[in-house]
């Protein structure tokens, strides 16, 4: 799917013209310092400046309206794998312990945070699974600095580990999509077993930008940090978040968490994260996907168009396309409520499958859904002592049944 520099333009001036206002408030304060009393009205400018950067993301976040309380996410239980690159992943797992589980994965710009108001919603049913990627968040940054969809790949595969088999839906938001659909790239096995069902939200398997502003990035990573954090503060990371990523009506909390992702997220592993998508080919996959598979787009999305998600959802042999009209790219932030209630009756049709197929074997797997991965029928050998005999029921009627023959006349 093809992406747009839109978003990170726009990001990227806002940073800048953010950092620049700072510094221009301190070199007119300090300047002033040092002559006056001729400079004082240069002197208040400087201050307004500068208090403006530091002070102005309250005024900002003042525009937007106040979101409806919410549940408190779960606490959850902490894990570790060990990615592919030698890394220490960081997982965390939420809800009942044998529910089934629903496997959370980001885009390689955000961490697990992302999904909290989500997990509060769909942990009370389901066992949810979220991790932060190489470099993100609690997770740690792969030895040999190595990025690349295979490698993302064998990351959630050691994350799936954790689940000892268990069949899961793997749900992947923004370019974390491309990170699902490498892993069932790389391993078709997994298609069926492992692999209950697939949700691509808002998905997207293009580079944000060209090659030439990623690496610009690399070189200017803590630069870029620093104007990040800078257009964080004065809110213009807020107002950048609202055209290119928010829908309709956002919150306050929706656009102060999607500006927080965008500074707190490293600038060199977003770019490394950049080029692993820029010769990515996954639309092999599609046509072998043969899960169940849910595309879900928002009307105000510029980055993944719902045009392009419509046309993903009809190239898999069992995808399912749903439109969420009030929201945009960050959907997961901004109307929670939707993409859990979206993603729950999606799970109720996946997992429910799944007991249709195991309640004619297995009554227990109704009860505990782990039963159904303990279940091993018995094979039945007749040299071990055990033959057809006659034996008669209750009624005298006799029929072929088994019994013992060691000991008999």
């Amino acid at each position: 799917m093809a992406g747009t520099p839109l978003p990170y333009v726009l990001n990227r001036a806002a940073a800048a013209l953010s950092l620049a206002v700072l510094v221009t408030g301190l070199w007119l304060l300090a300047d002033g310092l040092h002559a006056l009393p001729r400079t004082d009205g240069w002197m208040v400018l400087g201050a307004v400046m500068v208090g403006a950067s530091l002070f102005g993301r309250a005024p900002i976040l003042a525009m937007f309206p106040k979101a409806a309380p919410q549940a408190d996410t779960p606490e959850g239980r902490s894990d570790a794998v060990v990615g592919a690159g030698g890394a220490h992943l960081h997982v965390e797992r939420y809800g009942p312990a044998d529910g089934w589980p629903i496997v959370l994965v980001q885009g390689f710009e955000t961490d697990r945070t992302v999904w909290s108001p989500t997990v509060s919603a769909l942990a009370e049913q389901w066992q949810v699974l979220v991790w932060d990627q190489p470099g993100l968040g609690r997770s740690e940054r792969p030895y040999d600095e190595i990025y690349g969809l295979d490698r993302a790949a064998a990351d959630l595969a050691a994350v799936l580990k954790l689940l000892e088999g268990r069949p899961a839906l793997l749900v992947g938001w923004s370019t974390g999509a491309a990170a699902v659909l490498a892993y069932c790239r790389d391993h078709p096995q997994a298609l069926g077993a492992e692999v209950a069902g697939v949700a691509l939200l808002n998905p997207t398997t293009a580079p944000p930008a060209s090659g030439a502003m990623v690496r610009a990035d690399m070189m200017l990573a803590p630069v870029i940090q620093v104007m990040n954090w800078a257009g964080y503060l004065n809110g213009a990371l807020h107002l950048a978040a609202r055209t290119t990523a928010l829908g309709q009506a956002p919150s306050r909390e929706a656009a102060d968490a999607a500006a927080r992702q965008t500074a707190e997220t490293s600038p060199w592993v977003q770019a490394k994260g950049a080029l692993a998508l820029r010769d990515a080919d996954l639309t092999g996959i599609l046509a072998r996907l043969t899960t169940p598979t849910l595309a879900v787009a928002g009307g105000y999305d510029v980055v993944a168009r719902p045009a392009e998600v419509r046309a993903l959802a009809k190239a898999l042999p069992d995808g399912e396309f749903v439109l969420l009209e009030e929201v945009g790219h960050a959907g997961p932030l901004e109307r929670s409520d939707l993409y859990a209630k979206t993603l729950g009756a999606f799970a109720d049709k996946v997992f429910g499958r799944l007991e249709q197929l195991a309640r004619p074997r297995h009554a227990d797997v109704l009860r505990r859904p782990s039963a159904l991965y303990e279940f091993r029928p018995e094979p039945r050998n007749f040299d071990d002592g055990f033959e057809p005999v006659p034996v008669k029921d209750e009624d005298e009627r006799p029929f072929e049944g088994y019994g013992p023959t060691a000991g008999r006349a």
